[in-house]
């Protein structure tokens, strides 16, 4: 992620000690997130491990986690969210590592293999 320049159209200043930008609505989709990292960040946010990190730093480790390569979205929620929260054990089992082509395929989702596992529904 790298920072860019925008073009903020100024906005009109009633006081110049209150100044507020206004955004329209393009270039506030242009810096805004995507609804999965807001989702899961709010999430994160709910948990301790995330308030040892400034706001900034928890946003770009939801970028990075999310970024992992899986097609659902809800798969991708549940990579990024065990993943901030320090659960690597749940990656490691026997069951999940035999799955890992079919959820990188798209054809077995992560997050109901994560489920049936700690439900004891997977043999």
């Amino acid at each position: 992620m790298r920072w860019q320049p925008f073009n903020i159209k100024p906005s009109e200043v009633e006081s110049l000690v209150n100044y507020i930008i206004r955004l329209d609505k393009t270039t506030w989709q242009q810096i805004a997130d995507k609804l999965e990292v807001t989702s899961v960040l709010k999430e994160w946010q709910k948990m301790e491990n995330s308030k040892v990190f400034p706001p900034c730093v928890q946003q770009l480790m939801v970028i990075k986690a999310e970024r992992i390569g899986l097609e659902k979205p809800k798969d991708r929620k549940m990579y990024a969210l065990c993943n901030l929260k320090e659960r690597e054990d749940i990656f490691e089992s026997e069951a999940l590592r035999e799955q890992l082509s079919n959820i990188s395929q798209g054809k077995q989702s992560l997050s109901d293999l994560v489920i049936k596992i700690y439900s004891g529904n997977v043999k």
